[in-house]
């Protein structure tokens, strides 16, 4: 019988000791080292790099998520608009020069953009086009600042600037300071 247990008594003990390391291996994680401290964000300890790159994270989702909700209602609004009402809206004045298919498109192309700045991170799936979108959303804005210049409608220029910048931070933190999977 004795022979028969051998291999679970084995197998037993090798479970034990493995266990053991765990535990062991969790103490040396938690013990207080310099330059650590417990940070009510994660809960757990961390160097302060950590943090700082926790923060940075937070703020470019924060401003992913603004520029996906600004391209979303603006996406919206020139798909499903007529372009008449576009422009008699403020600073829809350009949209009277465009054809009404080159507006539906441009909308069409806000949608993707709101789904490319969040869907590839939350999903997980070829997360590097939030960037990729980010460059192209930096490419519409420089496009929208001249079309506006060129109407003389100041007043939105400042929200394309706004919108700009924030692109052109999500493209650089998630290609440098922050990017996925890094």
């Amino acid at each position: 019988m004795s022979r028969f247990l051998r291999p679970v008594r084995q197998e037993f003990a090798f479970a034990f000791a493995h266990a053991e390391r765990e535990r062991e291996r969790e103490r040396e994680t938690t013990l207080p080292h310099p330059g650590r401290h417990r940070t009510h964000v994660t809960g757990v300890l961390c160097s302060n790099h950590f943090v700082r790159r926790s923060t940075m994270n937070i703020a470019l989702w924060i401003c992913t998520g603004l520029l996906a909700a600004v391209a979303l209602v603006g996406g919206i609004t020139k798909t499903l608009v007529p372009k008449e009402k576009l422009a008699a809206m403020p600073n829809g004045a350009w949209t009277g020069e465009a054809t009404a298919e080159f507006v539906k498109t441009l909308g069409i192309l806000e949608i993707l953009a709101a789904a490319g700045l969040i869907l590839p991170a939350v999903l997980d799936i070829a997360p590097a086009l939030v960037p990729v979108t980010a460059a192209c959303w930096t490419a519409l804005m420089i496009g929208a600042i001249i079309t506006h210049l060129r109407h003389g409608e100041h007043a939105v220029i400042v929200l394309n600037l706004i919108y700009l910048a924030l692109a052109v931070f999500v493209l650089w933190g998630r290609t440098v300071a922050e990017p996925f999977g890094g």
